[in-house]
This record gives structure tokens, C-alpha cells and sequence, in this order.
């Protein structure tokens, strides 16, 4: 969940102590959430991180299919998480 600074220097600084939260403050009046990335992780595509995790090694798309039809059958529900 974003946390909110008044102003846009409040922002920068509720980023530069905990970077793993967006910040939501109001800009030329437009509200606007702020996030902190990693630079690498701008800069490569999605393709870029398949290409390097490499080729899908084991089961393959029938076998998965049938592993997820039979669990799903044999399995009990379990109630919805409640929120």
C-alpha cells in the first residue's frame, strides 16, 4: 500500500528511506504514486529474462495439464481467504 507525502521533496525522501514502498502526493494538481526500481531492471525486457533462465526443462504442457486436472478433482475446496 502507498504511504502519501505532501510534497514532492517529502516524497523523494519517504523513497530514499524505504524503497520498497510507492509514495502518493499531489503534482501540478494531478495525484500521482512514485515508486523506486532497480536501474537494471528497467532496462531488460521480459524477453531478455527468459532468454537467460533458458529452455523449460521437464514436464511438458499435457503432463502439467493432467497434474492440475487430477489435483484439482482429488483435493478438498478450501474456503476462500477471507479479506
Amino acid at each position: 500500500m502507498a504511504s502519501e507525502a505532501k510534497t514532492m521533496a517529502d516524497a523523494l525522501d519517504a523513497l530514499r528511506k524505504d524503497r520498497t514502498t510507492p509514495v502518493r502526493t499531489r503534482v501540478a494538481g494531478l495525484f500521482v504514486e512514485l515508486r523506486a526500481i532497480d536501474e537494471g531492471t528497467a532496462e531488460r525486457s521480459a524477453l531478455e529474462l527468459f532468454d537467460e533462465v533458458g529452455a523449460w526443462v521437464g514436464d511438458d504442457a499435457d503432463e502439467i495439464a493432467a497434474e492440475l486436472t487430477t489435483g484439482r478433482h482429488e483435493r478438498p475446496r478450501r474456503p476462500p481467504v477471507a479479506l
